[in-house]
């Protein structure tokens, strides 16, 4: 509001959007990614499409039994570009965050990462949010759908703190690897050492497309989330279903 150092872009759209009606008339044929090039990818490999809680999204690959096996015993690749990605940027960036939430922001070095909970004026816990800091921003993320919901709420108390405020869910796109082979064949495609520490980050680049690597436990420790730029997606897809990840399914 008042005091903004920088207005928040528009928001985007949930990912997680509406079928429309050839995509409901086949659902093994669409996917809910934003870019086509994926998309396409997902097709490829059998992508099944239903409803979840958060919307339409991949539900598996044909073998539920398979990728669960992939996901906990081998290395299994899930998109979750529909998952919810916030970046603040501006040189009060920690210490804004740091007053909003549980967790102690304000000394998170570069490369580290956290779990916080975001709270309103009364105490009241509104998100759960894995926070990765990067040398220029941090990077919340989230469930899908969350968008909106979350820029609204720190927009709220936003004055005169030197802080910008983005969506990056049309921008970006999210890949889980996961899995106890799973840091094995994405060092394959990768030009950099892999994150070791929980929730810790590193900008490399995967396949030669630029990504954020952080470790992560979604399903197990071991595993890795890749954001990077939408366009490149498809490509950090295929080298890693190549190195032998096999795609799941939510």
């Amino acid at each position: 509001m008042n005091g903004r150092t920088a207005p928040i872009r528009p928001r985007s759209r949930p990912l997680a959007g509406p079928l429309c009606p050839s995509e409901r008339a086949s659902l093994k044929n669409c996917t809910m990614s934003n870019d086509r090039a994926l998309n396409e990818a997902l097709q490829a490999a059998g992508a099944v499409v239903g409803e979840t809680a958060f919307g339409p999204d991949v539900l598996h690959f044909g073998d539920t039994a398979g990728e669960y096996s992939a996901l906990t015993a081998a290395a299994g690749l899930v998109d979750l570009s529909a998952r919810t990605r916030v970046e603040l940027r501006g040189d009060d960036r920690a210490a804004f965050l740091h007053n909003l939430c549980t967790n102690e922001i304000r000394k998170l070095p570069p490369g580290a990462g956290c779990e916080a909970f975001l709270a309103d004026a009364r105490g009241h816990l509104l998100f759960h949010v894995f926070v990765h800091c990067r040398p220029d921003s941090l990077l919340l993320e989230t469930v899908p759908g969350q968008e909106e919901r979350l820029l609204a709420h720190l927009d709220r108390y936003l004055i005169r703190e030197k802080v910008e405020l983005a969506g990056r869910g049309e921008a970006t796109a999210e890949l889980l690897v996961a899995g106890p082979q799973a840091a094995g064949l994405l060092n394959k495609v990768a030009d950099a050492p892999l994150p070791v520490e929980r929730l810790a980050n590193v900008e490399l680049k995967l396949a030669g497309r630029a990504a954020l690597v952080a470790s992560i436990d979604l399903t197990q420790p071991g595993g890795f989330l890749v954001i990077c730029d939408r366009a490149d997606a498809d490509a950090i897809w295929r080298a890693l279903v190549e190195a032998g990840v096999r795609p799941c399914g939510q």
